[in-house]
């Protein structure tokens, strides 16, 4: 106890404090967005108007999964034909949104070869 009291930094609980640090504000990114993204930004989970607990989290986990297909179909998009940066920096979409209007595009246009390169993306093989 008194190697505890004697050192007056707490640094030693944190080895890598500004990483554990930076690891939270990246995972508080990724939560706003996905938030965003099942409320307003795309999916408007709220519009069901679902009472039901049980049907909600089935609802939710396909929410979750649809999330993350349209996010990295979003990432492979952008390898590709990359989002253009505003003036200010930032991308114009998100990679969540670029992801949602090309499988929109895709599935409107019936492009089944690329509606299949983009279920790749649902296989972990």
């Amino acid at each position: 106890m008194s190697a505890i009291c004697a050192s007056k930094s707490l640094d030693w609980l944190l080895p890598n404090s500004k990483y554990c640090l930076l690891s939270l504000k990246n995972l508080w990114k990724a939560l706003h967005k996905f938030f965003k993204a099942i409320k307003s930004s795309g999916f408007n989970m709220e519009a069901t108007h679902l009472t039901d607990v049980e049907r909600i989290s089935k609802l939710f986990a396909l929410v979750m999964v649809a999330f993350v297909w349209v996010y990295k179909v979003g990432i492979y998009r952008n390898s590709l034909v990359p989002i253009k940066i505003k003036n200010h920096g930032r991308r114009a979409y998100s990679y969540f949104k670029y992801g949602l209007n090309y499988l929109a595009k895709i599935l409107n246009t019936n492009d089944i070869d690329e509606f299949k390169t983009c279920c790749d993306f649902l296989s972990c093989t």
